[in-house]
């Protein structure tokens, strides 16, 4: 089943169509995460990953709180 456009952008989630969650910019920034991109954030309640929409395109930049990685931010390098 292909997934919907408010489903979980991450290739790992294993709950691709978790609820999707807009995150608090005051959450990030409490985690040392000072960026414009914030104020777009989204998070999935299944795995915890954070993105943001630029476009058309979701654009991963971490985890919040996943389940099985850490407790609070875990940014993605690329």
């Amino acid at each position: 089943m292909p997934k919907s456009a408010l489903s979980c952008p991450a290739k790992t989630c294993r709950s691709p169509d978790a609820p999707q969650e807009k995150m608090s910019p005051g959450a990030l920034t409490g985690a040392g995460v000072n960026a414009a991109w914030t104020s777009q954030a989204r998070r999935c309640t299944g795995c915890g990953c954070v993105w943001y929409m630029d476009g058309d395109r979701k654009v991963l930049r971490g985890y919040f709180n996943n389940p099985v990685l850490s407790e609070g931010w875990l940014p993605i390098h690329s």
